[in-house]
């Protein structure tokens, strides 16, 4: 997804909506990408079709820092009840299997994934998001992308092990520790 144009908005404090004329006649984007550059200090919001695009595509932003924007949009989005829970933890685990930025994976799988599932899913739904945030993770192992960089390849493991609670899932950690893994997972520490 590339940034086709950027539009300065001058936002107030004491204004909830802010009109952009220069937007007038111009072609209707996939999507509205808001703070791009990170310079504004505010609270965005999606509008419902960046939303349904950025759920569907996140992964495809070209910069890795407005990627990072983003899903820290989302998560704060949902703690402003503006984005549900759901949508964003959708967006996340639609994305991360695509990531290529080590910084993004790592704060989405320390902090925004886990906080999503623990304080903003419903309960009915644990099993499945930890069972799918399982599978995910492990795939990102055994795509072996991320295998040169030992944080990385530990907060993978820790992650899958977090996430492992269904008995299926325990067996395959279980086998790991017994020698039959279903990758080769190798940390050294050079010397």
């Amino acid at each position: 997804m590339k940034v086709i144009d950027v539009v300065v908005a001058k936002t107030s404090s004491t204004e909830e909506v802010t009109d952009l004329p220069e937007l007038v006649g111009k072609a209707l984007p996939a999507a509205f990408l808001m703070n791009y550059g990170g310079y504004g200090f505010a609270k965005f919001r999606f509008d419902e079709r960046s939303l349904a695009v950025f759920e569907a595509s996140l992964w495809k932003i070209e910069s890795l820092d407005e990627r990072k924007r983003v899903y820290n949009m989302l998560y704060d989005n949902v703690k402003s009840m503006r984005v549900a829970g759901s949508q964003a933890l959708s967006a996340i685990k639609t994305s991360l299997p695509h990531e290529k930025s080590e910084e993004n994976l790592s704060d989405c799988l320390r902090k925004l994934v886990p906080s999503l599932i623990a304080k903003y899913m419903p309960l009915e739904t644990y099993e499945k998001d930890t069972a799918e945030m399982f599978e995910m993770t492990l795939g990102i192992i055994e795509s072996r992308r991320f295998v040169e960089s030992e944080s990385t390849s530990q907060l993978l493991v820790k992650t899958v092990l977090d996430f492992a609670e269904r008995d299926d899932h325990v067996s395959v950690v279980e086998g790991w520790f017994a020698g039959d893994g279903v990758c080769e997972v190798v940390f050294t520490k050079e010397i």
